[in-house]
């Protein structure tokens, strides 16, 4: 359950008539011009929270609360862009004007399925991981449900494409340590969502993940269209915990996949995979029982992990694993943002054990702020030059932070 991405772009800001280039972030390749130059507070208030249709619903719909993933920014065309399950599509916000634009492929992904436990979403819900194929191009591509890969144009709201089912590369019995029960692999819809996923500009591929596959896997589609599977994929087949948030990291050339645990690594492990070859290359185990979600990438390979599991978020070196620092007495999170300009991570930690919190921390992972939410807040994206952070809820609208 996891973002778009802070891994991909090198950025141009102006700063006081200086121009000075930050790492390479985001989710694209254009460069731009930032036009004011901004001290960023490391305090953060509650300024707004956008409603629109169906968002949140009445109390008598069903579901009564907004059901959604991943959500992401573009600086360049002010939007802020959420997979929302209630309406069936990717829907626009304008991060300027803190207002509803529209929403792209209304109606044609799955959209909510009441077969998830409670409020959680079900395995054949969508849209759920979402990514933007260069800053400023509007270009999105969205994991449905149905394991297919849906591309929307977020300008015009129109549906582009859709490929698949995507295919399970594993083709042998599976592990009960890995499925739960022996047999054969789930194939076409049956490997149900197609989830996380993330850009690597560079080869022009996005990486995406069926999480609830037999065993999960991952698929690399062309970025060029009619965006089509490229390869065989890769299989996940000793993860017996899903397979989250993929992050393109440019300095390795190689896309960092957490899993939750798996057979060797119980408490979660990042493996580094290759895109030509579509193999791990390079496994590291996560030092201590964090099962990391959403993971960010910052400056000098610093590795930002959103920990599902309760009691503590880790910041890891990305080529040796080695721990930077520990956030102690919060976890439950889901996806970790990255905002160069500010050099700091975010998190969206719905199933922190004190009650929903929103985790802002330096680009060494140090704590700087901890924002009590509101029930569903999983999903974070911040504004690159505001530096304003976007927040969907269940139940209050999109929240907007501010300093």
């Amino acid at each position: 359950m996891s973002f778009p991405s802070p891994a991909g772009i090198g950025k141009i800001i102006a700063v006081a008539g200086v121009t000075a280039g930050l790492a390479a972030c985001g989710s694209g390749g254009q460069a731009y011009t930032a036009p004011v130059a901004t001290t960023y507070s490391t305090t953060y208030t509650l300024n707004s929270a956008i409603t629109f249709a169906h968002w949140p619903p009445a109390a008598t719909a069903n579901p009564a609360v907004s059901s959604f993933d991943i959500s992401a920014t573009d600086t360049v065309l002010t939007y802020d862009f959420i997979s929302d399950r209630n309406n069936a599509g990717v829907t626009v916000l304008n991060t300027a004007t803190q207002t509803y634009v529209r929403t792209a492929g209304a109606g044609l992904f799955q959209g909510y399925k009441p077969n998830g436990p409670g409020n959680a979403p079900a395995t054949n819900a969508g849209p759920n991981g979402l990514v933007e194929i260069g800053v400023g191009s509007g270009i999105v591509f969205a994991g449905d449900g149905d394991s297919t890969l849906k591309v929307v144009n977020v300008n015009t709201g129109a549906l582009l494409q859709t490929q698949g089912p995507t295919v399970n590369p594993y083709t042998g019995i599976n592990l009960p340590a890995t499925c739960g029960a022996a047999g054969t692999p789930t194939t076409g819809a049956a490997n149900q969502r197609l989830d996380e996923m993330d850009y690597d500009p560079a080869d022009g591929l996005v990486l995406a993940i069926n999480d609830a596959a037999c065993p999960p896997f991952g698929t690399f589609f062309s970025t060029t269209a009619p965006y089509a599977a490229v390869g065989t994929g890769i299989a996940f087949t000793t993860a017996n915990g899903g397979a989250e948030q993929p992050r393109w990291d440019p300095s390795q050339n190689l896309f960092i996949e957490p899993l939750p645990t798996s057979i060797a690594n119980p408490n979660g492990e990042l493996d580094l995979i290759n895109p030509h070859t579509q193999a791990v290359v390079n496994v590291i185990p996560e030092p201590s029982n964090c099962e990391a979600n959403g993971i960010a990438l910052g400056k000098s390979e610093t590795l930002f992990l959103a920990c599902s599991a309760t009691g503590e978020i880790l910041t890891l070196n990305a080529v040796t694993g080695a721990v930077i620092n520990t956030i102690v007495g919060y976890g439950g999170c889901d996806e970790a943002w990255y905002n160069p300009s500010s050099n700091r991570f975010y998190a969206g930690c719905s199933n922190n054990a004190s009650g929903p919190v929103l985790i802002i921390a330096d680009g060494s992972g140090n704590l700087i702020q901890a924002i009590a939410t509101s029930t569903g807040a999983h999903s974070v994206a911040v504004d690159q030059v505001t530096d304003h952070i976007f927040l969907p809820t269940q139940k209050l609208g999109v929240q907007v932070y501010v300093h």
